[in-house]
């Protein structure tokens, strides 16, 4: 379970530009980080990832005055665009709070396959299809 105590993790994703935010008519509507590298708790839910292939999703957050909207279904749709241009990786990872149902039905709802739990976390994948592969989404 999340006891906060985040606030390192958080600045040092910002310093490494992998956090996102989301803006409409200059507000802030949802916010994101999109690790290439497993954090220490990415290795505490999944194991070590030994091929390194893994984009590594955290801390989606949409509004909650923007929720319901179609935001978070968009902001996964760009990651896989982005993840398929820009990173050389076959998966994206992440997990949430198990007893969140809402956010596991997102999450399942959006393609990621359920993996199980670990530490009263659901852990979801989803395959990234490669353009070249003439595939779609």
């Amino acid at each position: 379970m999340l006891q906060g105590g985040e606030d390192l993790e958080i600045k040092s994703a910002i310093k490494r530009n992998e956090t996102y935010t989301v803006m409409k008519n200059e507000q802030l509507v949802a916010t994101f980080t999109l690790s290439p590298q497993q954090t220490e708790w990415d290795v505490h839910i999944f194991g070590k990832d030994e091929v390194e292939n893994c984009l590594y999703l955290h801390r989606l957050a949409v509004s909650p005055s923007c929720m319901n909207k179609g935001i978070g279904k968009e902001i996964l749709n760009w990651i896989e665009m982005y993840a398929n241009e820009k990173q050389d990786k076959d998966y994206i990872k992440l997990d949430c709070e198990a007893n969140n149902r809402n956010l596991n039905q997102f999450y399942v709802d959006n393609g990621f396959q359920y993996l199980g739990e670990s530490d009263r976390h659901s852990k979801y994948k989803k395959l990234l299809i490669r353009r070249e592969d003439e595939r779609i989404f």
